[in-house]
């Protein structure tokens, strides 16, 4: 018997990586002895699909769960991207009326790129690109500028002159951009591997140079 089905099970897949779900099982399909529940999972080999944790139990203790679940994975990004985009246009105000100080406009395209990165966590599905590998591209670009962004904000914000240090940061960006875009499909997990690593090794080491310089 059929319980539930996602309505996206070819391209452009649904996008259900980070929703919780809660079925009621009904009771006049459970009997004595056992119970066999079957669950198919569909995605593209590059992103492992797989089953997150499975639980079992009585209504009340399950929907209560549940509800505890939502709120870590669904709730807390929602406010997240509701106050990064609020700062963002803020910001974005400010610079706008003083173009000079340019701290502000780094900081609204920092802001920016993070809420095109998140919302990856909160879509149900790949629009508005074709397919899943194509959105998981755009995600990984997203991460890169919000990285190159954070530098170079953090660095007028500190009023540091690094001309060599900027001009080598996009030299990195542009040739990670390069490469998530350009490599085959075939490849693409090695990519989206070295262009993560590559983004967080760059943030950490900005935020360090940053404590050293204040």
């Amino acid at each position: 018997e059929l319980i539930w089905r996602d309505p996206h099970l070819t391209e452009p897949l649904s996008r259900s990586w980070n929703m919780p779900r809660y079925w009621r099982l009904p009771e006049a399909l459970l009997h004595d002895g056992v119970n066999t529940l079957w669950v198919r999972v569909v995605g593209v080999w590059q992103q492992t699909p797989g089953l997150g944790p499975v639980h079992l139990g009585e209504s009340r203790a399950m929907q209560a769960l549940q509800e505890d679940v939502w709120w870590t994975n669904r709730t807390l990004y929602v406010l997240n991207l509701i106050i990064s985009g609020v700062l963002g246009a803020l910001f974005f105000c400010i610079w706008i009326v003083r173009r000079e100080q340019t701290t502000y406009g780094w900081y609204a395209l920092m802001a920016l790129f993070w809420v095109l990165f998140i919302a990856n966590v909160l879509l149900t599905s790949p629009w508005p690109f074709a397919d899943t590998l194509m959105a998981s591209r755009a995600n990984a670009m997203a991460l890169v500028l919000y990285t190159a962004c954070f530098c170079l904000f953090t660095w007028r914000f500190g009023e540091q002159s690094l001309p060599r240090t900027e001009r080598a940061l996009w030299i990195a960006s542009a040739t990670m951009l390069a490469m998530l875009a350009m490599t085959p499909d075939t490849a693409l997990p090695l990519a989206l591997t070295t262009g993560t690593l590559g983004c967080a090794g760059i943030f950490l080491s900005n935020c360090l140079q940053f404590c050293w310089h204040a």
